[in-house]
């Protein structure tokens, strides 16, 4: 498509079709009683409590043995993990459809949007410690229940006899669709009069997601964990980490004109935006495979949107030592924390989720390359 104001456009589609077999890892890891899940619904319980008869039911216990199991106040259980030799590989069909504006009006603007659709099938994960032992209580399906080792005290974590066997193996599905954003512009400012001060160049990539599903095997419903985080929405599947709806990052550089013979030349400084918007706990979700009012903690709900400001700068010595000095989170803003009972060991760590969160605040540093 072409057009008396337009320099390039044009719209794109494709379709792939993928197939990945299993690495060693996940074929061959050794198999062992880690610390894995968060929550036994079946600890800790009073007399009366409903869940009384249905954890007797679940797990072929008598009353009294129910009542004597023993809550762990870290909120942390044990799970049997592990490679699995049997796997199948998994398969994925990919759809996107995307346009690329660059119009002549604005030169150095470059747009561009794309739409996908990604669904993998025999999917490579783990169903999740929690999931497994809430549908176990929920459904009273015996391959759930089955997958639930407790030991002579009827414990999940006083001792490696307890335990939620969780190894490798081929779930149901995955499937995750939305829209990418892409932007870019750059150009020399002696195009608005400023004389010698240099060029700017501006940068935007930003993910919107429309669903995150996880269909933990072939015949469950998925369950859509699009803007959640939590025990089952922040594990399951192979997720490590909370799911914004909306994510974005943009940097503005000033490539200056500053140079000082051989000695100082190419002098840059950008600021970058990170975005992340709020997440709500799984557990609030009307998602029967999700909700869990016994973990719905109103501190734990939400965990707010962060903004991080990153400062770089960058110069070049002698045509070829090049150097970056720069401050990470300049405002030192603090990641958002979770209760011990919404927080799973492993990609929860000290009560926040470092994959997405700058954990360790405020951060200077400095590095150089030198070519010879």
């Amino acid at each position: 498509m072409t057009g008396s104001r337009l320099r390039t456009s044009g719209f794109c589609a494709s379709y792939q079709r993928a197939v990945r077999a299993p690495h060693v890892l996940e074929l061959f890891s050794p198999q062992n009683v880690v610390l894995d899940g968060t929550q036994d619904p079946c600890a800790g319980l009073a007399a009366g409590d409903p869940l009384v008869a249905t954890c007797a039911q679940a797990f072929n216990l008598t009353t009294a043995q129910v009542l004597a199991i023993e809550a762990n106040p870290a909120n942390q259980y044990n799970g049997l993990l592990g490679g699995n030799p049997n796997l199948d590989p998994e398969k994925s069909d990919t759809y996107a459809l995307g346009f690329v504006y660059q119009p002549s009006y604005l030169p150095g603007l470059n747009v561009s949007v794309d739409w996908f659709d990604i669904k993998v099938d025999d999917y490579i994960g783990q169903i999740g410690a929690d999931l497994i032992i809430n549908s176990c209580v929920n459904t009273l399906d015996p391959f759930f229940c089955g997958l639930v080792n407790r030991d002579a005290q009827g414990s999940l974590f006083l001792s490696p006899q307890g335990f939620v066997t969780d190894t490798t193996l081929n779930t149901g599905s995955l499937r995750t669709s939305g829209v990418d954003i892409n932007a870019g512009y750059r150009t020399d400012l002696d195009r608005f009069g400023m004389a010698n001060a240099g060029g700017i160049s501006v940068s935007f990539v930003g993910t919107w997601l429309d669903k995150l599903e996880i269909q933990a095997l072939p015949n469950l419903d998925p369950y859509d964990c699009k803007g959640y985080y939590g025990t089952i929405c922040s594990v399951a599947g192979g997720l490590t980490s909370p799911n914004p709806e909306w994510r974005h990052k943009a940097r503005l550089t000033w490539n200056t004109p500053f140079s000082y013979g051989d000695w100082l030349s190419s002098v840059g400084v950008s600021l970058q935006w990170r975005h992340f918007n709020k997440v709500t706990l799984d557990a609030f979700s009307d998602d029967p495979q999700l909700n869990n009012p016994d973990l719905a903690y109103e501190s734990d709900k939400t965990l707010a949107s962060r903004d991080y400001f990153d400062l770089t700068a960058t110069w070049t010595m002698k045509d070829t030592v090049n150097f970056r000095l720069g401050v990470n989170n300049i405002f030192d803003k603090d990641p958002p924390l979770t209760g011990s009972s919404n927080c799973p060991a492993g990609p929860c760590n000290g009560n926040t989720w470092p994959q997405l969160y700058d954990s360790f605040g405020r951060y200077v540093f400095l590095g150089l390359t030198a070519d010879f």
